[in-house]
C-alpha cells in the first residue's frame, strides 16, 4: 500500500513537471521575425536587419525603442501591403510615426516587400522577402561585419559582398593610414542605374555610438562608382588621442522602384 502511493506521487510529479514544461516549449515555437529601428548619432537611422525572409503566412515584428518617430511606408508589395496590426503605425507621411511603438505585420502572399521609413524615407529602407523569390529577384541580407584585418592599411584588399544578388557589391574599401579619409568603390548593377547610394560611417565615442561621416549620392550609373568619405572632427580628435578608432560602415543603395540593398563593413582606423 506504502508503495503503491510512493509510485502515485511520482507519477504526479512527473505529470505535474510536464504541465509546466509544456507551455513554455508551445511559446518558443513560431517565434516571430523581428526588425528594429536603430539611431546612430542625429543623421543615421536604420532597420535591422535590413532584409528578413520568412515563409508565406508568417509574422514578423517591428518595432522602434527610441526616442526618434519612425514609421512604415510600403514602396513595393507583390499584391498587396500586409496585415499589419494596430501597434505599427503605417502611412504615406511623416504623420504616420511614433516613439517606443511595437507591433506586427503578417506576410499572406510570396514575394519582396520593400518598405521606407515615413520619416527618413528612402535613406532608411528594407525588405521582407516572403517565400522563394523568383529567379533574378534581389534580396538584401542582415549586415555582417568584415574579418578582422579586411580593410585595415593604406591599401586596398578586395571585400566580398553580402548580397544574394548582383545590384550592389564592394570593389574595395580602405583608410588611408596617418589622415582622415575612409575611400571606397562599389559596384552597381544595371538595374540600380537612377538609384541613390548612402555611405554612413559611425563609431563609439565617449561610451556612445554616433556618426562621423556620412554621403549620399544621387542618380548613380551602372558600374564601377569610387567615392571618399572625410571623417567629422570628433572623429579627428579621438584619433589624435587615441592613434585608433574602429569604424562601422553602412553602404545602402536604393533603385528607382524602391528594392534596397544595403551592405555593412567594420573598417580600423589608424593614425
Amino acid at each position: 500500500m506504502r508503495g503503491g502511493k510512493a509510485l502515485g506521487s511520482a507519477v504526479a510529479g512527473v505529470l505535474g513537471a510536464a504541465t509546466v514544461l509544456l507551455p513554455v516549449a508551445a511559446g518558443s515555437e513560431g517565434a516571430p521575425a523581428v526588425v528594429t529601428a536603430e539611431d546612430v548619432g542625429l543623421y543615421s537611422h536604420y532597420w535591422t536587419p535590413a532584409g528578413v525572409k520568412v515563409e508565406p503566412g508568417a509574422t514578423v515584428e517591428f518595432s522602434n525603442p527610441t526616442e526618434t518617430p519612425h514609421g512604415i511606408r510600403w514602396v513595393s508589395t507583390p499584391s498587396g501591403a500586409p496585415a499589419c496590426g494596430a501597434g505599427v503605425p503605417v502611412g504615406a507621411t511623416a504623420t504616420a510615426s511614433g516613439k517606443q511603438w511595437k507591433g506586427t505585420c503578417t506576410f499572406a502572399a510570396a514575394g519582396t516587400y520593400t518598405y521606407y521609413c515615413t520619416v527618413h524615407g528612402a535613406s532608411m529602407s528594407g525588405t521582407i522577402t516572403v517565400g522563394t523569390p523568383a529567379p533574378g529577384t534581389t534580396t538584401t541580407t542582415s549586415p555582417t561585419p568584415a574579418a578582422p584585418g579586411t580593410t585595415t592599411g593604406a591599401g586596398t584588399t578586395p571585400v566580398p559582398a553580402t548580397t544574394s544578388g548582383p545590384v550592389l557589391s564592394i570593389a574595395r574599401l580602405s583608410f588611408v593610414r596617418g589622415g582622415s579619409t575612409l575611400r571606397g568603390a562599389v559596384q552597381i548593377a544595371a538595374s540600380a542605374a537612377g538609384g541613390t547610394l548612402t555611405v554612413t560611417a559611425g563609431a563609439r565615442l565617449a561610451g556612445r555610438r554616433v556618426q562621423v561621416g556620412r554621403l549620399v549620392r544621387s542618380y548613380v550609373s551602372p558600374g564601377s562608382l569610387s567615392w571618399s568619405l572625410t571623417l567629422g572632427p570628433r572623429a579627428r580628435r579621438a584619433l589624435r588621442a587615441g592613434r585608433s578608432l574602429t569604424l562601422s560602415v553602412r553602404i545602402a543603395l536604393v533603385s528607382p522602384g524602391g528594392a534596397a540593398s544595403v551592405l555593412t563593413r567594420t573598417v580600423r582606423a589608424h593614425r
